[in-house]
């Protein structure tokens, strides 16, 4: 993660939930085919998997995508988390991937910055043309 924020767009989320929801049935898929584990732990993870999943088929954000990815990557964290404990007693199928090590920035992390700056700045130009168009109009006429 880096020290400056990170802009999601509603396609981020969309990404997001299909790379969780890939992980998440590879690993479920272990977990059903695993004959070493408890009942009880069989039970957490289907009480995590079902919300999990209820994560991933939601629609994805248009508006507060933010708030979304969040929750999207604190999944991710917590499967990972999962991942590592059921690896000590079932053969997993899908490969352990630190979420941490996802955060990397490609060539659209620096575009999304520029359209964001691009757009701000084309909001304040519009701004002060509006405002410099009104003021002529109140000024008083000379004479």
């Amino acid at each position: 993660m880096s020290a400056i924020g990170t802009f999601w767009w509603h396609s981020d989320i969309v990404a997001l939930q299909n790379q969780l929801d890939a992980d998440l049935e590879g690993t479920n898929n272990s977990v059903t085919a695993c004959t070493g584990l408890d009942a009880a732990t069989k039970a957490s993870w289907t009480v995590f998997y079902t919300s999990t999943k209820a994560f991933t088929t939601q629609p994805a954000a248009w508006l507060n995508t933010g708030t979304q990815a969040d929750q999207g990557q604190a999944l991710q964290r917590e499967l990972y988390a999962w991942q590592q404990q059921l690896s000590a007693k079932c053969s997993l199928t899908v490969p352990m991937l630190d979420p941490r090590e996802r955060d990397h920035q490609d060539l659209a992390t620096p575009l999304k910055y520029a359209a964001v700056i691009v757009g701000v700045l084309g909001v304040a130009y519009v701004t002060a043309q509006v405002s410099s168009t009104v003021r002529l109009f109140k000024a008083p006429p000379k004479g």
